[in-house]
C-alpha cells in the first residue's frame, strides 16, 4: 500500500518507500502503540492519532495507521475512536490489532472488517528459532509453548525475562491448585488490590490458566504429544491423575464464565474466589 513500484507478487521491497517503512520511519505509516511503563492508551494519545491520520499523505497515496495494542484503549479512547470508524478519511486506512476481539466494545467490532489470523505450524516456528541459533531441544520447547504464535517465541528467544516469568507464573497456578482456599483468596486479595491490571492483562492471565487446564485435559485423555507446557511434564502428570477428563472439562468452562465475567465489569475479587473454589 506504500510501496511505490508495486509488482504483481505485491511490495517491491526496494523503493525508498519501502525501504522507509521497513524501517518504521516511513512519513505515512502511522502506529498508535502502549508507552513503555504505562498501563493504558488515553484519550489523548488517540485524539492526538486521530488528527495524523487526517493529514494529506506525504509521499503515499494514503495514510496507513496501525494501532497495535487496541485491547489497551480505555473506554473514553474507544470513543473518542469512533467516529474515525465510522467516516475515516478517503485517503486513510486504518488496522486495529487485538489479541483477544471479544474484548472490544460492539460498537467498534460492528465497524470493523474482521481478519483473523490462524496459529502458525510449531515446525515453522521451530525452524525460525533454530535459524536464528536456538539448539533444536530449546526450540522444539518454546514451539510447543508459543501455541502457534511466533512473535511470542521470537520474544521469549530474546528476552530470557519474559520467558521466565511465564513460567513461574505456570508453577504457581499449580500452586494455587494444590493449596488451601486461604493461599487462593490471599493471591486474590493480592491480584485484585493491582490497578495497574488493564483488561488485557486479566485476559493475559487466564488465557495461561486456559492452556494449563488444556494440557492437564489432553493428558487425562491419553494426549500427551499435544500438550504445550513440556517444561512442566512433571507436575502436569501428577496433577492430571488427581481428576478425570469432565472434571478438568468443568473446570475450563468454568474459566471461560471468569473471562465472560471480568467483560463484563464484574467484581474482580468475587469472580476469583468463585473460580478457586470450584478449582
Amino acid at each position: 500500500m506504500l510501496c511505490h513500484n508495486i509488482t504483481v507478487k505485491g511490495a517491491c521491497g526496494q523503493c525508498v518507500s519501502c525501504r522507509s517503512w521497513q524501517g518504521n520511519e516511513h512519513p505515512d505509516l502511522l502506529r498508535l502503540r502502549l508507552v513503555a511503563g504505562a498501563s493504558s492508551i488515553g484519550v489523548q494519545e488517540v485524539r492526538d492519532f486521530i488528527a495524523a491520520i487526517a493529514q494529506t499523505p506525504f509521499t503515499a497515496r494514503e495514510r496507513i495507521a496501525v494501532i497495535e495494542d487496541l485491547s489497551y484503549l480505555t473506554k473514553a479512547g474507544f470513543n473518542a475512536l469512533l467516529k474515525t470508524l465510522e467516516e475515516p478519511s478517503s485517503a486513510s486506512v486504518i488496522f486495529l490489532v487485538a489479541e483477544v476481539v471479544e474484548t472490544l466494545l460492539p460498537t467498534v467490532r460492528s465497524r470493523l472488517q474482521h481478519c483473523a489470523f490462524t496459529p502458525v505450524s510449531s515446525s515453522l516456528i521451530m525452524k525460525a528459532l533454530q535459524e536464528s541459533g536456538l539448539d533444536r531441544s530449546r526450540s522444539t520447547e518454546l514451539a510447543s509453548l508459543s501455541n502457534g504464535l511466533p512473535g511470542l517465541a521470537l520474544r521469549w528467544r530474546s528476552q530470557p525475562a519474559d520467558l521466565k516469568a511465564y513460567e513461574a507464573a505456570g508453577q504457581q497456578f499449580f500452586d494455587l491448585f494444590e493449596g488451601s482456599l486461604k493461599t487462593r483468596f490471599s493471591f486474590t486479595e493480592d491480584i485484585a488490590k493491582n490497578d495497574d491490571l488493564s483488561l488485557a492483562d486479566w485476559h493475559g492471565i487466564l488465557s495461561h490458566w486456559q492452556l494449563l487446564l488444556r494440557d492437564l485435559l489432553l493428558l487425562s485423555i491419553g494426549e500427551p504429544g499435544l500438550i504445550s507446557h513440556t517444561f512442566l511434564r512433571s507436575r502436569l502428570d501428577e496433577v492430571a491423575k488427581t481428576l478425570q477428563a469432565r472434571d478438568w472439562l468443568a473446570r475450563y468452562q468454568m474459566l471461560e464464565w471468569l473471562g465472560w465475567a471480568l467483560d463484563r465489569n464484574a467484581n474482580r475479587r468475587l469472580a476469583l474466589n468463585n473460580f478457586f473454589i470450584t478449582l
